[in-house]
This record gives structure tokens, sequence and C-alpha cells, in this order.
């Protein structure tokens, strides 16, 4: 039977290299480590390690002494032998993270009008197993187009249908494309996880209405559902 992480240690799996300083922290003679040492020897920049052991010292793993020194404290040695033995159990076991697929929807008129702006809207479909709601971050680009926002759209993706419309005007050409790629927000609001994306053209008339709305979809990629 393969053994589980502590549910206590859970809560902080998903912070980037926060069980990496618990681990190497136990590692060491002394159970402690200076700053310079620990973010050396775990290749993490001072950002990422600021958020970690903060978390840490909030938790009670983790305690400073006065001479700048980060050392485990009696709940951190007990939690990180919990680590360590969950470790050593997995070993040789392919830990593959959780990946789940989930299709995004793009509607638009199948012909656009130059010069007139036009709705289209990137729809994700119910999903039950989007449990907690990820931090999803749209890039919208165009080509012979121009968006009505340029900046990226961020969402939080549950597991109820969702919407996102946006307006594009297609300058005077045949057709336009429409870009999207789409990034999962790492639990620590810094690192970015693509998970795919797909790009539609569209054909573009001087005069007259917009065609009929149709769809176009992808499968994008989630980690830890």
């Amino acid at each position: 039977m393969t053994q589980e992480l502590p549910m206590h240690l859970k809560r902080i799996e998903a912070l980037p290299s926060a069980l990496d300083i618990l681990r190497y922290l136990y590692q060491q003679s002394s159970h402690e480590a200076e700053v310079d040492d620990i973010c050396d020897s775990l290749n993490i920049g001072d950002i990422r390690f600021g958020k970690a052991i903060r978390r840490l010292v909030t938790l009670g793993y983790v305690q400073m002494n006065a001479h700048l020194v980060y050392g485990l404290t009696q709940n951190g040695e007990r939690s990180s032998a919990e680590l360590a033995e969950y470790d050593n159990a997995s070993e040789g076991i392919d830990q593959e993270p959780q990946r789940t697929v989930r299709k995004v929807y793009v509607a638009a008129p199948r012909s656009l009008v130059a010069g007139q702006p036009s709705t289209l809207q990137i729809a994700f479909a119910e999903d039950s197993r989007f449990r907690s709601p990820v931090e999803v971050v749209l890039r919208m680009e165009t080509l012979n187009s121009t968006l009505a926002e340029t900046d990226d759209r961020v969402i939080r993706l549950g597991s109820g249908q969702q919407i996102v419309d946006t307006s594009l005007t297609p300058d005077w050409f045949d057709q336009m494309r429409f870009k999207l790629q789409v990034f999962q927000l790492a639990a620590d609001g810094e690192d970015l996880h693509i998970c795919g994306g797909m790009y539609v053209d569209l054909n573009v008339q001087a005069e007259g209405a917009p065609g009929e709305v149709v769809a176009f979809s992808t499968e994008l990629t989630f980690d830890g559902i």
C-alpha cells in the first residue's frame, strides 16, 4: 500500500520549495542553516524562499535565531521525520503529477466585418473534477485585428461553466487570426505553467452582417487537479 503524505504537510505541498526546505534543514546535523546556504543548495531565489519560509514560520515548523539562522522547531523536527519516512516509502515509485484535461472553446462569427467590433467568447464547460478553483491566465493576441483589451485576463476556474467575453475589430484584410494561450498560476502566485492554446482564422468581409457563430475547441492540461 502506498504511503500518503500527512495531511498537515499536504497543506504546504503546493507552495514551491516549502517541503524541500524542511528536508534540507532536517539533513543538517544541527537542523539549522543560513539563508544563503539554503537558497544555494536548493537553487531557489529570494522571492520563492521568502514566501516558503514565512509559511513555515507561521505554521511553527521553523524559527529564526538571533544570528539570522533558520532552524527546525520541535514540531518541525517531528514533521520533517514524517516527511523523511514518506520519502523513503515513496522511493522508486514514479510520482507522476496529477493532470486533468479540460476543453476550452472559442466562439466567434464565421465571418467578420472590417472596422466593425464583434464579440468573441472563450468558454469552459462544467467539470466536476475542479472541486477547488484554480487561477488561470488567458493571454489573447490577434493578427490583422485590434483587441478591445490587450492585458492578460486572470480568472478563477472552478467546476461550473465559465464564459469570458472579449471584443475585437478586424482590419481591412481578407482574414484575421485570433490566438489564445492558457496558463495555470502556481500556488505561490509567481510561476506560470502552460496548459495549452489554440488559434483560429476568421474571414473578413468589407460590408454586410457578421456570419453565423461557430465554435472551435482544444484540450488543455491542468496540474494538481
